[in-house]
């Protein structure tokens, strides 16, 4: 089974910044991930969306384009990056961002990060601060 929200699924990132809420972005492969902490970092996500879903957009981006295949084989060598990796320059996972409404990248985080500090900063993008 798979533990993906379809809620982080429902929106693109473009769409989401041009709605003028807030959004928290967390890139992570739950499946075929190098850490122990890409999974949780999902859920993080998951638990402040439950908070926060009428005043923001919370989206996952995933890091492979086929991660089912992946799980299926068993082949994490089978895995295909996701072409927005590499054009958002990454190189580790997870990353969480949170966009203010207007766009601006208002917190920027590398590797896991407690939903205490995402809401920190989500909380600010709300107050327009």
């Amino acid at each position: 089974g798979s533990l993906q929200d379809p809620d982080l699924y429902r929106t693109t990132i473009a769409d989401s910044v041009a709605s003028g809420l807030p959004t928290v972005v967390v890139m992570a492969s739950p499946a075929f991930c190098t850490n122990a902490v890409c999974g949780p970092q999902v859920e993080v996500v998951s638990q402040l969306k439950e908070r926060f879903s009428d005043d923001a957009n919370f989206i996952h981006v995933e890091v492979f384009d086929n991660p089912q295949e992946m799980l299926d084989t068993g082949d994490p060598s089978l895995g295909v990056e996701s072409p927005v990796i590499h054009e958002w320059g990454f190189r580790t996972e997870p990353w969480t961002f949170v966009v203010d409404g207007s766009g601006t990248v208002v917190g920027r985080f590398e590797k896991f990060t407690t939903a205490s500090e995402i809401e920190q900063s989500l909380v600010r993008a709300l107050e327009g601060t």
